[in-house]
């Protein structure tokens, strides 16, 4: 299980942090949902840790609660910070990318490395 350190100090949040985005590098997404849960209850300023709940989401394909997120966090503080704009660029990006029709699928064509003349057949 988690273990997790003293409430509310500085240095546990960060090393609480560095934890989650270990986690999401292991690909343990939801244990990394569960420690930046506890860490944002303590410090929801933590940038590290909303970088990993992102990272973690994006890897679980749940895009559209990275960008309600970064959304929120670029109204309240993060909107001069380039990290969480790009955060919040790339949720954006991956939303729309998700909405997008699948032409390979509607074509019939197995591949996305499918070759022109398979296209056409197709």
């Amino acid at each position: 299980g988690l273990v997790f350190l003293p409430k509310k100090t500085a240095f546990s949040v960060m090393i609480e942090s560095k934890k989650a985005a270990c986690l999401v590098r292991l690909k343990k997404y939801q244990e990394c949902l569960t420690c930046v849960a506890h860490i944002l209850y303590h410090a929801d300023d933590c940038k590290e840790a909303w970088l990993a709940r992102c990272s973690a989401l994006h890897a679980l394909d749940r895009h559209d609660e990275v960008l309600a997120d970064m959304t929120q966090l670029m109204q309240r503080w993060g909107s001069n910070d380039s990290m969480i704009r790009h955060a919040y660029e790339r949720a954006d990006f991956e939303v729309r990318k998700a909405k997008r029709p699948d032409m390979y699928a509607a074509l019939g064509v197995s591949s996305r490395k499918a070759s022109e003349a398979e296209i056409k057949s197709a």
